[in-house]
Order: C-alpha cells, then sequence, then structure tokens
C-alpha cells in the first residue's frame, strides 16, 4: 500500500517526505529513476502512456500554460497535425519541448518512411506537401536496392507549394487516385522527381534534376509554366494528356515517347511561345500530338534557340491564335516536323534565320498564312519534303484578307528547298508568287511547287535557273 501510494505521490508531484533515489513499476529492484517492468508477456496492453492532444492544443497549450524552460524535454504525442496559419505541430508523433530554441521537435524517426500521405484536413500523415518533405527530409535515409523514391500521396484539396532542395534524392509526388492533387508551385533542385495519378499545380521550375512523366500511371497533369533548366527528362504517358500553358526547355535533354503522347498547350494570358528551348534537345515519336488550343494568342507555337535540337515528326494541330509562325529557328538550332493543321492564320508556317534549320519530314502541311508560308533570312534554311516517300502533298493559302504582296517561298539571304524525290507536292493557292528570293537567297522547287487560284511563278524581275545579278539571288524551278 505504501508503495502505492508514493508512486502516486510521485507522479501528481505532491511534496513528500518520503524520498527514494529509485522507483520501480512491477520490480522491486529499479535499475533507473523510474523502472517500469512489464507485468504480462503480451496478454494485455504494456507500456507508457503520454498526453494525447491534437497539434492545436498542444500549441494552444505552449502559449495558455506559459511552456519555459524549466519543461524542457516535456514529451507529448500528437493525434493529428495543426491546422493553424503558420503551424509548429506539422505532423502525428511524439514531440518534445525544447527550451534552448523555444520550440516543440518531433522525435526523430529511425527510417524515412516509403509512402505519406497529405491531407490538408488532417486525415493523413502531413497537412501540407512541403511539411511533410522537411520531415521526411530530416530521417534517416536507408538505401534499398533500388533506391525507391519517398512516395508523396495528395489529397482531398490543396497540398501547398514544394521546394525541393534535394535532401530526399528521389522521390514521387502523386494525386490519389480517388481526388486529384491540387499543388501550389514547385520548385526542385538536385533531385530525381516522377509525377503520378491526377495532378493540377501551379508553375514547375527543374534545376538540375531527373523528371518523369510515367506511361499508364500518370493519369492527368495540368500546370500552368513548366520550366526545365540543366535537366534531364522524359515524357512517356500514352493514356491521359498533359496540359501546361508554355514549356520552357533551357540547357535541358529529353524524350517523348514513341507511344501516342498529347502535349495540350493552353495558356490563360496571351504568350510570346509555347514551346521554347534554348540549348536543348527533345526527340520524340512519329505519334506524339501537339496542340495549340485555347482562345489567347501566342507569337509563337515553337521557338528554338541557341543551337537546341528537336524531332518531332507528329502532329502540330495549331488552332489557337498565332501572330507570327508555327516554328520559328534562330541562331543554329534545328527542328524535324511533320503534319501541321488547324484553324489559325499565321504569318508563317516555317521561319527560319541565323543559321536555323527547319526540316518538313512527313506527313502534310495544311495552313493558310498572312505570309509567306516558308520563310528563310539571314542564312536560315528551310528542307521541304526531307523525308522522300514519308511526305504527302501540302496545301498552303494565302489569307484573302492580307493586302500585302506575299511569296509563298521567300529566301532573303537564306535557302529555301524542296528536296523530295517522291510524288508529294506543296500546293500554294492565291499567293502573289510562289517563289521569290533577295540578299543572295536561293530558292530551289524540283518541280515539286504547283500554282493554285491566282498564284504566279515569281516576279517579272526574277528568271528561274537566272542569277539575279544585283544581289545574287536565285531560283531553280526544274524538276
Amino acid at each position: 500500500m505504501k508503495k502505492i501510494i508514493l508512486i502516486i505521490l510521485i507522479f501528481v508531484g505532491l511534496n513528500t517526505a518520503l524520498v527514494f533515489s529509485q522507483v520501480g513499476v512491477n520490480t522491486e529492484d529499479p535499475q533507473a529513476t523510474l523502472d517500469i517492468t512489464s507485468a504480462t508477456t503480451g496478454t494485455s496492453p504494456e507500456g507508457l502512456l503520454v498526453p494525447r492532444l491534437t497539434g492545436n492544443e498542444i500549441e494552444a497549450m505552449t502559449t495558455s500554460a506559459s511552456i519555459g524552460s524549466v519543461h524542457n524535454g516535456l514529451l507529448v504525442f500528437a493525434t493529428q497535425a495543426s491546422n493553424a496559419v503558420n503551424p509548429v505541430i506539422v505532423s502525428t508523433g511524439f514531440w518534445y519541448y525544447d527550451a534552448l530554441d523555444s520550440t516543440w521537435k518531433i522525435l526523430e524517426r529511425e527510417e524515412r518512411r516509403s509512402s505519406v500521405v497529405i491531407d490538408p484536413t488532417g486525415a493523413g500523415d502531413y497537412r501540407s506537401l512541403q511539411a511533410a518533405y522537411d520531415e521526411e527530409a530530416k530521417k534517416k535515409y536507408i538505401p534499398t536496392v533500388n533506391n525507391a523514391p519517398v512516395e508523396f500521396i495528395c489529397q482531398n484539396g490543396s497540398a501547398g507549394d514544394l521546394y525541393v532542395d534535394g535532401s530526399i534524392p528521389y522521390i514521387k509526388v502523386k494525386g490519389s487516385t480517388t481526388s486529384p492533387a491540387t499543388i501550389g508551385d514547385i520548385e526542385v533542385y538536385n533531385c530525381n522527381i516522377t509525377f503520378e495519378g491526377n495532378i493540377t499545380a501551379n508553375n514547375i521550375t527543374c534545376i538540375n534534376s531527373y523528371v518523369l512523366f510515367p506511361i499508364t500511371v500518370l493519369t492527368a497533369f495540368k500546370a500552368k509554366d513548366v520550366m526545365l533548366n540543366k535537366c534531364l527528362f522524359d515524357i512517356n504517358v500514352i493514356t491521359y494528356p498533359i496540359e501546361v500553358s508554355r514549356l520552357l526547355l533551357d540547357q535541358s535533354s529529353g524524350t517523348a515517347g514513341t507511344g501516342a503522347v498529347v502535349i495540350t498547350f493552353t495558356p490563360d494570358t496571351d504568350v510570346d511561345y509555347g514551346l521554347y528551348m534554348n540549348y536543348s534537345s527533345l526527340k520524340v515519336g512519329t505519334n506524339i500530338n501537339l496542340n495549340f488550343n485555347g482562345t489567347n494568342t501566342y507569337n509563337d507555337y515553337i521557338y528554338l534557340d541557341n543551337a537546341s535540337l528537336i524531332n518531332m515528326q507528329g502532329y502540330i494541330n495549331a488552332n489557337a491564335p498565332l501572330t507570327n509562325a508555327v516554328v520559328y529557328a534562330n541562331q543554329g538550332s534545328k527542328g524535324t516536323f511533320g503534319s501541321i493543321k488547324g484553324t489559325a492564320i499565321p504569318k508563317h508556317v516555317f521561319y527560319a534565320s541565323n543559321g536555323g534549320k527547319i526540316d518538313h519530314f512527313r506527313y502534310n502541311i495544311v495552313m493558310t498564312t498572312k505570309n509567306s508560308p516558308f520563310y528563310a533570312t539571314e542564312g536560315g534554311d528551310i528542307y521541304l519534303g526531307a523525308g522522300g516517300t514519308t511526305t504527302t502533298a501540302s496545301t498552303l493559302t494565302k489569307d484573302p484578307s492580307s493586302t500585302d504582296v506575299v511569296n509563298a517561298l521567300y529566301a532573303v539571304g537564306g535557302n529555301v528547298r524542296v528536296i523530295t524525290d517522291a510524288s508529294a507536292t506543296y500546293t500554294v493557292t492565291n499567293y502573289d508568287y510562289a517563289l521569290m528570293a533577295e540578299d543572295g537567297g536561293r530558292v530551289a522547287t524540283l518541280g515539286k511547287v504547283t500554282l493554285g487560284g491566282s498564284t504566279v511563278i515569281c516576279p517579272p524581275s526574277m528568271t528561274p535557273g537566272t542569277i539575279n545579278m544585283s544581289n545574287g539571288s536565285v531560283i531553280y524551278n526544274l524538276p
């Protein structure tokens, strides 16, 4: 009886004259200040139950109970994360008070978890994606055979922003199968990141990283600007489309799978370009679809700059308003393209300058333009029919509202060449002139350009096969 009373007095903190150096529970030989020994062999619950409070209750207690230096080491268990504007208790688990830093800290787990759930309602492991990343990054990393990523499953509303500093080398951001993941801005450094499930995000920036959009398991992906800087990437989604406002590749290299990959560009404001590449490369399959949709205006759909390289022999669906060109290649960049069709009426289909090169390799082009559909300046090169028998008959038509004098194949210090040896032709309808060269430019057709409507072969000042002595330009129109 005395032993029971003594234990009670010690736990309630009452003053007593009974002083013992060690106390034992279920043992007469305690080996520490407090030694608790199990009373059974697992037939009833055993252990120490510390106070259990919600994250909000712990934070309220910190203020109302004047938690201070005398409470250093105070231990509680958080049953759920706090939903305060600037929470301290960001996850469930054991938390202790660190008086030196005047804050609560979670007891470090031995091992980083392979999968956590982010749920802003408190029904998951964390309330925000950033809190989940920060807390899991602090834990011990034990490599696996395949270096499996930490999976962050987002559900039931906004998971917030995410800043990744590379502390976790492999991560997977995944939308729940029951509800899409809604994420703010994502900024990633020095990390392998995979997107899965149903994801809607704001702007995404990845630097010095590997980015994967995997096959089948990414069921929907929508974001605003996606910028990859010094990254490797793979886009292998063939079941559902990827929708972005803009895709910016800077010093990056990647592939888009051989299946029916669909990337849809739908900006929420007028933009300079949809796909921009700078010192970058992108190789895609012949079944890829690039859809340019919406009511906002692009200057160029695809802008290739500074020695960039794209091999895109699939389909460009050109339906959004467009000011300048479907493809603009500049500063030694090269692009290879396939089918181009749509309701957009740009100035140009292909515009190559400053050493840029554009090949039409596969399928056909059916477009209406305000100006020259094929325009090469300052050393730019445009090669039409480069794929031989893979190229089919193309039709280009001058916009009837255009009052300018328009040349269909127009080389101003550049080169526009039809190089196919197949039967495919390029029919140019209602342009003022089919062929025109200036400032040392060259146009060569191999007889594959067909005149439609009111189009005339070339201005009276130009004679096919004869060099224009005033500026060195020449037109070759022989088969």
